[in-house]
């Protein structure tokens, strides 16, 4: 491949030159693009979320207080109306599960009711576990939304937090504390599938490779173009420099 290279001539040396920086250029431009939309897009359904969390623990903050089964079932089934939330859960401050909605939720195991009740507790043995086992790139991912404003967890009144996380099905978790007068009643949890930003990167995954395929193609078309081009006219200028040396020659002397 270097001996084809080094035997080439100069235009098809700058033409393959310009055809890999092009190339490059549209790799670099597509890879911004794709990164941009991933941050502008992801925190899009977390602050869906927090804004629904806060009706929906704000409403239910009264059936907690006077357990009132009934009405936080019929609060969490209003969620019927989001199409991308499958799960929502209210929590008494035991941990104890005081209603939930559910619709096609891929339960994960790690995602105790138990365990979650003691998450939101910045204070508490499991919280302080779990945060002392998060690996490297979870502490990367957690430094980088704080500072970006995007932060995983907004910390509360009396030492509590409210948490998103996400399980390995890719769902996001919100853990929103509910208070009456800075006593703790209860824990809302609320579950995302994401399925609008799914499928907004499987468009962008596939557009993006259609994009690049295309560039690739259009490329190929011109080099094509521009070889047969100048081969064309180093043809017709050989032929007319023929002609005239023929011109020249049977052309009667004086």
């Amino acid at each position: 491949m270097r001996n084809i290279f080094q035997d080439a001539s100069i235009r098809i040396k700058l033409i393959l030159i310009i055809g890999v920086s092009v190339l490059l250029a549209l790799l670099v431009v597509a890879s911004a693009i794709t990164g941009y939309e991933y941050l502008s897009r992801r925190q899009q359904p977390e602050q869906a979320l927090f804004a629904i969390a806060n009706i929906v623990a704000w409403n239910s903050s009264a059936a907690l207080a006077f357990m009132d089964n009934e009405v936080a079932q019929k609060n969490l089934k209003m969620l019927e109306t989001q199409p991308s939330i499958v799960a929502a859960f209210l929590y008494k401050s035991d941990g104890e599960v005081f209603a939930e909605y559910t619709k096609s939720y891929p339960r994960d195991e790690g995602f105790n009711h138990l365990q979650m009740i003691q998450w939101v507790k910045d204070d508490s043995p499991v919280a302080i576990e779990r945060a002392s086992n998060s690996t490297l790139l979870d502490r990367f991912k957690q430094w980088s939304k704080k500072h970006l404003g995007l932060s995983a967890a907004h910390s509360m009144r009396s030492g509590y937090s409210e948490l998103t996380l996400y399980d390995k099905y890719r769902q996001i978790h919100l853990l929103k504390p509910i208070f009456i007068d800075d006593d703790l009643i209860g824990v809302l949890h609320l579950v995302d599938n994401q399925r609008s930003l799914n499928a907004f990167f499987q468009l962008l995954f596939y557009s993006r490779h259609y994009f690049t395929v295309y560039s690739i193609g259009n490329h190929a078309g011109v080099n094509a173009f521009a070889t047969h081009f100048f081969r064309a006219v180093t043809e017709f200028n050989a032929g007319d420099e023929i002609g005239r040396q023929r011109e020249k020659i049977h052309q009667p002397s004086d």
